[in-house]
């Protein structure tokens, strides 16, 4: 895993303290991740989230939500599974 700009997507369902029925919904996010040391099985790192646009469907009708500059602490971890 290398340090640098990132694009995640992601797809799914949500559900919120106030409504219980899950609503489809897609969204994208925009960042920068640091990663300090150089094992391969794990390293932590600083997150960057500097965009987060997220849209919802169902029942009540469509919402849509953008966050602005999150930044949190990172854990890279790479398990491998051999099955013998």
């Amino acid at each position: 895993m290398k340090s640098g700009f990132y694009v995640d997507t992601f797809i799914g369902t949500a559900t919120t303290d106030f409504k219980t029925d899950n609503d489809l919904g897609f969204g994208v996010k925009l960042g920068n991740v640091w990663y300090f040391g150089s094992n391969e099985t794990w390293r932590p790192g600083v997150k960057t989230v500097w965009f987060r646009g997220s849209a919802y469907f169902g029942d009540t009708g469509p919402q849509f939500k953008v966050l602005l500059l999150m930044w949190g602490l990172q854990m890279y971890l790479n398990l491998q599974i051999i099955l013998v």
